[in-house]
């Protein structure tokens, strides 16, 4: 049986990863930390992206083909090249309608299916789509038949921008219906076969107004006791203002959750102009939301708040629960998506005007909403591709704790799939790793997990999986040096382990 010790080899980083200065691109991924592909003949853009268990990055997106853009899945390798073992050398291209597709959220299960959905017109008609997909890329004919979802929304409005999975492996939708004259949340949910769960609201969707006008779920999740949470905007007349609002399993309102008629709206700072583009549930059910308020109509700010799990603001949280950043030198910063690191601390990943021109932006807080200067500059990065314009739609954060951001990039003559990745924390010491000699084993394991240290310390240990969540905390000594880990659903975990003094990472694979 082998040790594996705390070693560059077991984090999976190089010592240039871990000396590298904190924030910036990381120059072992495609061209110096950056990446651009060309699908089709001239527009190409990544809208949603996923990370695979072993490090490899699923984006979904649009190209321009045939006069209209379709449904287009790739897969990278962790160092950005295409991955020839999925659909044509590396690409996946799937038309659904005879016109445009616009693909919103992408998940991908356990078993490496993947999930998409979006909408589509048929002769100008409007539909939306629910498609999974094989982990080499192919439909999976176990959804709905023919791995497609495809129903007409022209009467009904219906549209989705979200995706969630429950543990059972029923999968959540959140988007609008249209309900008469105005629109109002819709949240949907199916079974693994692609079958509406009729226990769910008795035709598997249900139909929420937050406000009388315009009202859109962007995100949508769960709380650890399997409620629903959807976030995203409510409009009435020329007021838009961040929207959340919780269901229970069974699709009826949760009463927990929210004031007055079981809601929450929140105005970002007087101002008409507030969307929501992003959420994350916490650990302890607080929920961090993210987008962009505009209180003079011509200087976009990005925007966070934070809920306690009964809807309230949390007002430890930057100001009044609430956080907006303008960073000087652009009129329009617009977080799209934000991620949370096992620390607490937040990563927020948007859009910045340089010149005249758009281009990635990032910013870090802590877990309070206070920047983080100690990154990139003065907490915020901005980066460049063709000194043209560049637009991230989404990010991940992968297992190293590394960034991975996507959006698209235009050249002056065509636009392509844009990529980056940048080192956001050195997760340790590599002295502290050899000092110590600390060894978990065997990695992967199936049932039992061994700790192996040359010191008589006692530590602290949390392990959290992907989602940041804690699923273990114990202590481990010299006396107890065995966790049991049968019980964990197979995938990549992280390890923190504390002896008063430091922190120390690393990761395991539980099968």
């Amino acid at each position: 049986m082998k040790l594996l010790y705390f070693n560059f080899l077991l984090f999976s980083l190089s010592l240039t990863s871990i000396f590298s200065q904190v924030g910036y691109l990381d120059n072992s991924f495609g061209t110096n930390g950056k990446v651009s592909t060309n699908i089709g003949n001239y527009i190409d853009g990544i809208t949603c992206v996923e990370l695979q268990l072993d490090g490899k990055i699923v984006a979904a997106g649009y190209s321009y083909v045939s006069n209209y853009e379709d449904v287009v899945i790739v897969r990278y390798n962790s160092d950005g090249t295409l991955d020839n073992t999925f659909g044509l050398n590396g690409v996946v291209i799937q038309s659904l309608g005879n016109e445009s597709e616009l693909v919103k959220d992408i998940y991908i299960q356990n078993d490496g299916k993947i999930i998409l959905t979006g909408n589509t017109t048929n002769s100008l008609q409007p539909f939306y789509f629910v498609t999974r997909y094989n982990n080499d890329g192919t439909l999976d004919n176990s959804f709905n038949g023919s791995g497609i979802i495809l129903n007409d929304a022209s009467t009904s409005g219906i549209h989705f921008n979200s995706i969630a999975v429950q543990p059972d492996n029923k999968i959540i939708l959140g988007g609008a219906a249209k309900t008469g004259n105005f629109w109002s949340f819709s949240v949907a949910r199916l079974n693994q076969d692609g079958s509406f769960d009729t226990t769910f609201d008795n035709d598997g969707i249900v139909i929420r107004e937050v406000v009388t006008g315009y009202n859109e779920v962007f995100s949508i999740g769960l709380f650890s006791n399997g409620k629903i949470i959807a976030a995203g905007n409510a409009t009435n007349g020329n007021d838009n203002d961040f929207a959340l609002v919780s269901f229970n399993s069974d699709g009826s309102i949760n009463e927990d959750f929210g004031g007055i008629n079981f809601k929450v709206t929140t105005d970002m700072g007087n101002s008409q102009n507030n969307f929501l583009n992003d959420m994350k549930v916490l650990t302890n059910d607080a929920l961090i939301v993210g987008g962009f308020f505009d209180s003079t109509f011509d200087n976009i700010n990005f925007a966070l708040a934070k809920y306690n799990s009964n809807g309230e603001l949390d007002t430890s949280f930057g100001t009044n629960g609430m956080v907006h950043t303008d960073f000087g030198t652009s009129f329009d910063d617009a977080i799209h998506e934000i991620e949370i690191q096992y620390n607490g601390s937040i990563i927020a990943c948007g859009n910045t005007v340089n010149n005249g021109y758009t281009d990635f932006g990032i910013s870090k807080y802590s877990p309070n909403g206070v920047i983080d200067e100690s990154f990139g500059q003065n907490g915020f990065i901005s980066t460049d591709y063709f000194q043209s314009n560049d637009n991230i739609s989404c990010s991940k954060l992968q297992t190293d704790g590394k960034l991975i951001v996507c959006g698209s990039t235009y050249d002056g003559s065509k636009q392509y799939f844009a990529l980056a990745r940048y080192n956001i924390d050195s997760l340790t010491n590599t002295n502290d790793l050899f000092a110590n000699k600390l060894a978990f084993y065997p990695n992967p394991t199936k049932n039992e997990l061994y700790f192996n240290s040359s010191s008589n310390q006692n530590y602290e240990i949390s392990i959290y999986n992907l989602l940041g969540e804690e699923v273990l905390h114990d202590y481990l000594s010299l006396n107890k040096q065995k966790i049991d880990v049968q019980n964990f659903e197979n995938g990549v975990y992280f390890i923190k382990l504390n002896n008063n003094s430091k922190d120390m990472i690393t990761k395991f694979i539980k099968e």
